[in-house]
């Protein structure tokens, strides 16, 4: 619903602007919003300036309901700070400057009537590092939203249901690579909101487009923001592999932090598609892919990751035949060229081949029976009692009894090198930049 006429202002006239409601920047559905949603009110915010854009008409809202007055004033006095005024957009986007750079963004709404979510994320957000619009949203990246508040940034009146109060619904956005020091929050048909993924229904209710889907032709917003948030959050993806055709399971659960919501963005349309740390998809075509992963902390802070998924054709699940997956599916059949090789086989005595897939062959050399004299043991096999060599070990009063300092320290050498595997398989693959 428009609220009043939105006049350009003469700063506006390069700002990017969207001329019809038509094809959309991000399309996304109420299923997976609400899956994004997290209770409470958003973190606090180091606020943006307003720099060029909106109207120069402004509004300030009730704090328990959705009435609001028209006050006339500049967009910059109305969106300093989340204060329940307000300024509107139409076609054109508002550039603000960040008080810092940064990834993580937060947009404080002004909604006075449904659908929910919709009238609170109903634009699309846009970072630069220079704030040049020319040629825009050529050197602009454009941000993924990746939590909704649904109590907006205040709880004004207890005892109220999200949906009952105009700063409800507040977006957190992500930038995906590099923070970026200018935003431009973009409306008027940049988002097109389905009911759910198979994105064949949409409300109704507040639609302004003719298009598929749900578009508004306008929105209000109060402020944006910076979250405060602390370092230590890590998005943390399992690169993984499986067959094209059926469930792939996508984990998260390696990522560091108190995380509030996790989400998937299976196609890199800058739309989350699932949200939870664990999921599962279905990749239709034989290929690899490339599945992007945003983690958001209680505090607000985002992070993101690249998960590489192999899907392989069904017929390479198994080629061999042995009835075990090949590795390179995800499965365990460490060589699936070779169907008496596979977890379960018998290992061949000395064979030097990793029979049943465990990681190692299973019998070497045969032992030293020490039946002969010293220097004069088995063949192949280790004189232990030989001239030179090593005495048995000896216990003695607080010793480990592990065969004096040599063994001491072979042992504090071996808790070294399983040390660091442990940590080396923790470190986290670096994502290119730029």
């Amino acid at each position: 619903m428009v609220r009043s006429p939105a006049p350009v202002l003469a700063l506006a006239l390069l700002l990017p602007s969207t001329p019809a409601l038509a094809a959309a920047w991000v399309v996304t559905d109420r299923s997976t919003l609400d899956a994004l949603s997290v209770p409470g009110i958003a973190p606090p915010v180091s606020f943006a300036t307003y720099l060029s854009g909106g109207s120069e008409a402004q509004g300030f809202s009730n704090p328990c309901d959705f009435g609001y007055s028209m006050v006339a004033g500049p967009s910059a006095d109305a969106l300093a700070e989340a204060d329940l005024s307000w300024t509107q957009s139409g076609a054109q986007g508002i550039l603000f400057e960040l008080p810092a750079p940064s990834v993580s963004v937060v947009v404080l709404p002004s909604i006075d009537h449904g659908p929910f979510p919709n009238e609170g994320i109903e634009y699309t957000v846009w970072g630069s590092d220079t704030g040049d619009l020319a040629g825009f949203p050529a050197g602009w990246d454009l941000a993924t939203l990746v939590t909704i508040y649904r109590e907006g940034w205040v709880d004004s009146c207890p005892g109220n249901e999200p949906g009952d109060e105009s700063d409800d619904f507040a977006g957190l956005y992500g930038f995906r690579d590099l923070p970026h020091h200018y935003v431009v929050v973009l409306p008027s048909g940049s988002i097109t909101i389905f009911e759910d993924p198979s994105r064949t229904s949409w409300t109704a209710e507040g639609d302004d487009g003719s298009e598929e889907g749900w578009q508004s032709s306008d929105f209000e917003i109060d402020a944006v923001g910076v979250p405060v948030c602390d370092a230590g959050l890590v998005a943390v993806g399992r690169d993984v592999a499986g067959v094209a055709g059926e469930a792939i399971e996508l984990d998260a659960t390696g990522s560091l932090g108190t995380i509030a919501t996790y989400g998937w963005d299976i196609d890199q349309d800058f739309a989350v598609d699932l949200a939870g740390a664990v999921v599962t998809h279905v990749f239709e075509a034989p290929g690899d892919y490339e599945v992007m992963l945003s983690v958001v902390a209680e505090d607000a802070c985002s992070d993101f990751d690249t998960v590489d998924v192999h899907a392989c054709a069904p017929e390479q699940a198994d080629a061999d035949g042995d009835g075990s997956r090949a590795a390179v599916c995800g499965g365990d059949d460490c060589d699936d060229a070779d169907p008496e090789v596979h977890p379960g086989a018998e290992e061949v005595d000395g064979d030097g081949v990793d029979g049943d897939c465990d990681g190692r062959d299973d019998v070497g050399p045969p032992p030293d029976d020490d039946t002969g004299p010293p220097g004069d043991d088995d063949a192949g096999s280790a004189d232990d009692d030989a001239a030179g060599s090593a005495p048995p070990a000896q216990d003695f009063e607080g010793t480990c009894g592990c065969g004096g300092s040599a063994g001491a320290a072979g042992g504090a050498a071996a808790a070294l090198v399983a040390a660091g595997g442990a940590l080396g398989a923790r470190s986290r693959r670096i994502r290119p930049r730029g």
